[in-house]
């Protein structure tokens, strides 16, 4: 009802100390509702942080439609001003000195390490390492151990919970409703810690960067181990306990998902999806929210050939724009849904800009458009993923260091129609890396570095446009994939490498079938100053020459495409055909960016 609450949050017992190791199962809250008709009236608010939401509007008990069934007047309603919150816990804080340890070596840590194995400085002794940061393993296997950091349920709830929308009608969002995923934090506190060193060669080593391809002749922890090099004597020597001190800071955690499923949907409403990066978190961001909105278990192209099957995604056709048409202000829960609403769906890129959604993913049965002056950009390390029937891309996409999956297929409401990729004149579509500069005296603590899966902010992304028949990349519209570079506080610069652009055409077609050709009038960039880009073509047939064959979808590619362009690597396909023209002579080579 309005203004109602319904929430499941973390309340430890009254004087327990009730932690879990990582490895230990943990179940999230969970809050679940199924009906023919769900309803979230005016300021009514489902809390359930890093938990999950599963809402089911369905018209036969507990039973959801198979895929192939039809819409009918079930629906899901969020009204104005109410709020589903999976968000993650914020009120947490831990001492620094948890992740402190005195663990032992003993033969079975030292196993890859023949050099000290039987090392006595270090077999049977402790060691005191930092359990965020262990050696290689080839000095010693530590990583067992790092189920001694024991968590409350309220810390393992920071991250951001799950929310799943499915109905066998439609789902309406009103506007100013929300839906929050986003990644909560743990407050690290301020304490004392240290890390063991070691001795080989006369050099000091922090045990962090020790590795099994040295012996080591001493260890210092709280006391000092160490072995006469020449009669083998081993001494310990007791050391005042000196541990340094370590300021506390924040740790940002992944936000979660959302999944919405239906025949017909309103999207007014807000989605959070934001995360919050802590100063030690640069090199390694949480995650952003993820977004799927269609049957994305209909995806699985293995399954579908295996069964005979075209995709059902339910989703009509969608339309992402900068405004879209807000329902009337009379609109209620029992109002049906005009026809055009019912068959497009409406995306505001304005509302996806600021939702900070790090992933989106789109399943359409029919059209998904991208509106002119759109404006969709996605966050450092987004990923924007289309699939539909027919793709038509008017306006630009950017994601910095991301990636952009475009698609289109068969799917079972459009079998015969054409499933092209359009991209508009004009239009250009990047996943560049960026520029980043810490040495200018300050460094910017909120710009991440890299990505959690490793992919570093100054590297160019990845571009992948696969057609169930052509590709028609318009005039002067632009595919860009380069990479930039890092200049870090001590001024060395670390150059970016391009990333990667796909192009594939008249996928998943029989032999028999009419083939659709490649259209590239458009410029395929992957200038960086490291390592040059990946191209891949896959088409029905290729010629490489100066002249074409004149066969049913044919490319051609002239030989100077090879020869200072962007590219250092090239994956070509012919699936029917590949020609090289008798005299033709490649010389590839790459035009790096210059500095």
């Amino acid at each position: 009802g309005a203004n109602s609450i319904t929430e499941v949050i973390p309340e430890p017992r009254a004087g327990s100390n009730d932690v879990l190791a990582d490895n230990q199962n943990f179940h999230p809250s969970t809050i679940q509702g199924v009906g023919k008709k769900i309803v979230l009236e005016e300021s009514a608010r489902i809390l359930a942080p890093g938990g999950h939401v599963t809402l089911s509007a369905q018209a036969i008990g507990n039973q959801f439609q198979s895929p192939l069934g039809q819409a009918n007047d079930s629906r899901i309603y969020q009204a104005a001003n109410s709020v589903i919150d999976v968000s993650g816990t914020r009120d947490v804080s831990e001492s620094i000195e948890r992740y402190f340890k005195i663990l032992d070596l003993r033969a079975n840590e030292l196993r890859d390490n023949p050099l000290n194995r039987d090392n006595p400085v270090l077999r049977g002794e402790e060691v005191l390492v930092d359990l965020r940061n262990l050696p290689d393993s080839s000095f010693a296997d530590l990583s067992p151990f790092l189920n001694l950091i024991q968590r409350t349920a309220a810390e393992k709830l920071a991250v951001g919970g799950t929310v799943k929308l499915r109905s066998e009608g439609d789902i309406v969002l009103r506007q100013d409703s929300s839906i929050n995923i986003s990644g909560g934090v743990v407050n690290i506190r301020e304490g004392y810690g240290g890390r063991a060193l070691l001795l080989s060669g006369g050099a000091e080593i922090d045990v962090v960067k020790a590795k099994g391809d040295r012996v080591y002749q001493a260890l210092f922890n709280d006391k000092f181990i160490t072995i006469d090099p020449k009669w083998g004597v081993i001494q310990t020597y007791s050391l005042l306990s000196h541990r340094p001190y370590y300021k506390g800071y924040v740790e940002g955690k992944d936000a979660g998902k959302l999944s919405l499923l239906a025949h017909a949907y309103v999207l007014d409403g807000d989605f959070v999806a934001g995360v919050t990066l802590g100063e030690n978190q640069r090199l390694a961001a949480p995650k952003r929210g993820e977004l799927v909105i269609g049957d994305e278990s209909q995806a699985d192209s293995q399954r579908n050939k295996q069964l005979y099957l075209t995709p059902n995604y339910k989703t009509p056709d969608v339309s992402i724009r900068k405004s879209i048409d807000f329902l009337a202000s009379d609109f209620n829960a029992d109002t049906a849904l005009e026809t055009g609403r019912k068959t497009i769906t409406q995306l505001s890129s304005d509302l996806l800009n600021v939702s900070q959604l790090g992933k989106i993913a789109v399943y359409s049965n029919g059209k998904v458009t991208v509106e002119s002056d759109s404006g969709l950009v996605l966050p450092e390390f987004g990923e924007l993923s289309l699939t539909g029937n027919r793709i038509e891309v008017r306006d630009s996409l950017s994601a910095v260091a991301g990636k952009l999956s475009l698609k289109s297929q068969e799917t079972s409401q459009f079998s015969f129609a054409q499933s092209s990729i359009d991209i508009a004149p004009g239009a250009v579509l990047t996943t560049a890396g960026k520029w980043v500069n810490d040495n200018l005296g300050r460094i910017d603590l909120t710009q991440a570095l890299k990505s959690s899966a490793g992919q570093s902010v100054w590297d160019g992304g990845s571009v992948s446009l696969e057609a169930f028949d052509g590709i028609n990349l318009g005039a002067a519209s632009v595919v860009d994939v380069g990479g930039s570079g890092y200049i870090g506080p001590d001024r060395k610069l670390t150059l970016g490498n391009a990333g990667s652009i796909a192009l594939s055409t008249n996928r998943g077609k029989g032999v028999e079938s009419p083939l659709a050709a490649l259209n590239l009038q458009g410029v395929l960039r992957a200038q960086a100053p490291g390592r040059g880009g990946s191209l891949s073509l896959r088409v029905p047939a290729l010629t490489i020459g100066a002249t074409a064959r004149g066969v049913n979808g044919e490319f051609l590619l002239a030989p100077q495409f090879f020869s200072g362009n962007d590219f250092a690597k090239y994956y070509l396909e012919g699936r029917e055909s590949v020609m090289v023209a008798a005299g033709t002579t490649l010389a590839p080579s790459v035009a790096s960016r210059k500095l």
